[in-house]
């Protein structure tokens, strides 16, 4: 009788056990592209790229992961190919629910483009190689924004004229939905200082749009003070982030000392964390990096010094 009992009990709480893990279960967001989607030459490029603007706008249901390397390519033959790289190893092993796909901005370069007629089929590739994946994601190309000065190896006029409307016509092709960045972007050279990638509120721009398309909502910018996201830690904010692949959080005290002191933390983040809270109480901000493997190594310190 007491085996029956333990029995029914189990297959009560299976279905409530399944069922929140179903409503825990985040949408995972992979952005895939090039130094525009990684955050080059923008200030605070954890909290600024525009992947991890977009991750703040959609909220805490979202995931939001950025592929984004600098230099690189579509077409496979190019200089620099994004198939090439372990960030397209790793976002494809993300297995996404959703893709979001900036490339074209590199291939417009004369050395690139002598490969233009490999451009659709390359793509259909790379499309083919998300669609393949178990999670079966909704692919988002999106067109390359504006170049804003000619006489560059980056070219205006491919992007304009051979490059978007290539990505235009595979999107239409397939039935997939184009996100347009380039006419909104239209008219805010600006916001370009390079003429080519994005400061910190081009890049907010483009996450708008973005987030506009994947929701049907009207975009509102969300601000914070460090990358990641945000969680309670014993009635204070924690953000926790990855940095050059490495885990790593910041806990920001309520009302920070002059100064803005920090401890520093390189291993065993949660093991009595009972002078850690004494600490943030105090004014004291707390910073982890996992560098575990590596403690007290010149990797470690090198590590420590770019988190700094």
């Amino acid at each position: 009788m007491k085996q029956l009992k333990r029995i029914l009990l189990i297959l009560f709480f299976l279905p409530l056990a399944t069922i929140n893990a179903q409503e825990t279960k985040k949408i995972k967001v992979a952005c895939i592209g090039n130094s525009i989607t990684f955050g080059y030459g923008i200030k605070d490029r954890l909290k600024n790229a525009y992947p991890e603007q977009l991750a703040r706008m959609l909220g805490e249901e979202y995931e939001v992961k950025n592929f984004g390397i600098s230099g690189r390519t579509l077409l496979s033959k190019g200089n620099m190919p994004y198939i090439e790289t372990q960030a397209y190893k790793n976002a494809l092993a993300y297995n996404p629910d959703i893709v979001i796909i900036k490339l074209g901005t590199n291939d417009s370069k004369d050395f690139n483009w002598v490969y233009k007629d490999d451009f659709e089929a390359d793509y259909l590739k790379l499309l083919e190689s998300f669609q393949k994946l178990d999670s079966k994601p909704s692919i988002y190309p999106c067109l390359a924004v504006p170049v804003y000065k000619k006489g560059r190896k980056i070219s205006a006029e491919v992007v304009t004229n051979e490059v978007n409307p290539r990505i235009r016509e595979i999107a239409k092709e397939q039935g997939l939905k184009l996100i347009d960045l380039y006419t909104p972007m239209l008219g805010k050279g600006k916001m370009f200082p390079d003429a080519i990638h994005p400061n910190g509120e081009g890049a907010g721009e483009i996450a708008k749009i973005i987030y506009e398309n994947l929701t049907g909502k009207e975009a509102v910018l969300v601000d914070q003070n460090f990358p990641g996201k945000k969680s309670d830690w014993k009635g204070f904010t924690k953000y926790s982030f990855e940095f050059n692949g490495k885990d790593a959080f910041v806990i920001e005290p309520n009302k920070p000392l002059v100064g803005k002191p920090w401890v520093w933390r390189a291993r065993f983040p949660g093991w009595h964390t009972e002078m850690d809270s004494i600490l943030v109480s105090e004014g004291y901000y707390i910073a982890y990096l996992n560098t575990n493997n590596q403690f007290g190594s010149p990797k470690a310190v090198k590590s420590w010094d770019r988190f700094y």
